[in-house]
C-alpha cells in the first residue's frame, strides 16, 4: 500500500492494520432516572496508528521522521484511499534487520502512532481551503449561467 507521511513516500509492502481511536473527553455526574448527565470537560483526540514493513531506502526516512517528532511539526498523512489529515507524530518505534555489506539495513519495521493535527491551520491547508472556496464559486456561477439559458429555453 502506498502512502505518504510528510513528504516521504511509503512503499508499504505489509500492512497489518491502520487503526484510528477517537477519543471524547465527558465528565458524568450521578442523576435520579435512567440517563446520565454528560458534559463535554475537554478536546477531543483523534489517533492513527499502523505498523509496517519497508524494503528500500529506509535510511532517508528515520532522520525526518525524528525531526518531525521532536520537533511537533505537523505534516500530512495520505493513505492510498485518498484520505489525507494533519498528524504529529506522537511515538515511532523502530526494528531495523537485514544488513546489507555496507552496514546500511535492507528490512525496517517501523511502528507510527500519530495524532491528528487540529491546530492553527498550515500554508497547505490554507491553499486546499482556498481552492476549495474558488471551485465552490466556480460551480455556482456556472449554474447560475445554465439556469439562465434554460430558463430561456424554457
Amino acid at each position: 500500500m502506498l502512502c505518504m507521511l510528510g513528504l516521504y513516500f511509503f512503499d508499504i509492502v505489509e500492512v497489518e492494520s491502520i487503526r484510528r481511536d477517537i477519543k471524547y473527553p465527558y465528565a458524568r455526574s450521578d442523576r435520579i432516572g435512567n440517563h446520565q448527565y454528560t458534559q463535554a470537560v475537554g478536546k477531543w483526540s483523534e489517533n492513527i496508528s499502523f505498523d509496517a514493513v519497508l524494503y528500500h531506502n529506509v535510511g532517508f526516512a528515520v532522520p525526518f521522521f525524528k525531526s518531525g517528532a521532536e520537533e511537533k511539526k505537523p505534516m500530512w498523512f495520505i493513505m492510498l484511499s485518498g484520505e489525507a489529515v494533519e498528524v504529529t507524530i506522537e511515538e515511532m518505534s523502530i526494528n531495523r534487520s537485514y544488513f546489507n555489506s555496507a552496514g546500511l539495513p535492507v528490512k525496517m519495521e517501523i511502528s507510527f502512532k500519530l495524532e491528528v493535527y487540529y491546530g492553527e491551520p498550515t500554508r497547505l491547508s490554507k491553499l486546499i481551503e482556498s481552492a476549495k472556496s474558488t471551485v465552490k464559486a466556480e460551480l455556482n456561477t456556472i449554474v447560475a449561467d445554465v439556469t439562465e439559458q434554460l430558463g430561456g429555453l424554457l
